[in-house]
């Protein structure tokens, strides 16, 4: 894939560019709804739980809770946004992908990259405002980037896979949908471990998103760089995704083109 990005990274970068304008072409805020959607989801779920639920940490304000849901919230509209966007990439782009030299592998990763718009401008505009607040420090910047790539390699791996069945398994679209919503229900970004009765918290560990979510809150609410447990767990799960991701791609597309 490194190999296929660096051969085509002209015809990549004018491919993203040209999905990203058409994606938002006839409305009349344009490209700036990727960046709407995603805050207006936000002050959503921070009203719920800060304002209306008022569920937060003892320990947290409604100010420094509101930043904690959102740092931890961001990642899963990106999860969401993503899983979406690869599992349609190839049947969206049909015509183009029969006409074009640029390999459908990049193509699913053009999606993956045009749908992480909204969340990484939200997510820089959280980390600013937990600087603001003293929650965090510019010298996490760098790790702050690192877990959006390592999870941007997660996606792309999950990509790989659905874009490729949901040329055969229309239904997929369908599920889809409540896979990620069960995912965001059962995420950790507006409560912590200790928030959790011992019996249920089974659920946080085997939910792949737990330990992508909790490494963000480190960064911009905790103040440090994740854990050492989280940051490997994400970055084995990260390459495990695209290993599988890629194989699979690799050795089945010629018999899922079959069907488009």
């Amino acid at each position: 894939i490194l190999r296929l990005l660096t051969k085509n990274s002209k015809q990549f970068v004018s491919f993203t560019i040209a999905d990203l304008t058409q994606l938002y072409a006839g409305s009349i805020l344009g490209i700036f709804w990727a960046i709407i959607y995603p805050f207006i989801q936000l002050i959503i779920y921070a009203l719920l739980y800060a304002v209306i639920f008022k569920v937060r940490p003892a320990q947290m304000s409604e100010y420094n809770y509101t930043v904690f849901v959102m740092s931890g919230l961001l990642p899963v509209i990106y999860f969401g946004q993503a899983l979406s966007a690869g599992l349609t990439s190839i049947t969206s782009k049909k015509n183009f992908l029969l006409n074009s030299i640029l390999p459908p592998e990049l193509i699913v990763l053009s999606s993956i990259i045009v749908s992480q718009v909204g969340p990484l401008f939200g997510i820089f505009v959280v980390f600013i405002v937990g600087l603001l607040m003293g929650l965090t420090s510019p010298l996490l910047l760098p790790g702050l980037l690192i877990m959006w790539i390592i999870l941007t390699i997660a996606l792309y791996g999950i990509g790989l896979i659905f874009s490729l069945i949901n040329l055969v398994v229309k239904d997929l679209q369908h599920s889809i949908s409540l896979l990620i919503m069960v995912l965001t229900v059962l995420s950790p970004f507006a409560y912590t471990e200790d928030m959790v009765p011992g019996s249920l918290r089974f659920i946080l560990a085997i939910n792949p998103l737990t330990y992508f979510i909790k490494s963000f809150q480190d960064i911009i609410v905790w103040g440090h760089y994740p854990s050492l447990s989280n940051f490997l767990l994400s970055l084995t799960i990260a390459f495990f995704l695209i290993l599988v991701g890629s194989i699979f791609f690799r050795k089945s597309k010629y018999a899922f083109f079959d069907y488009m």
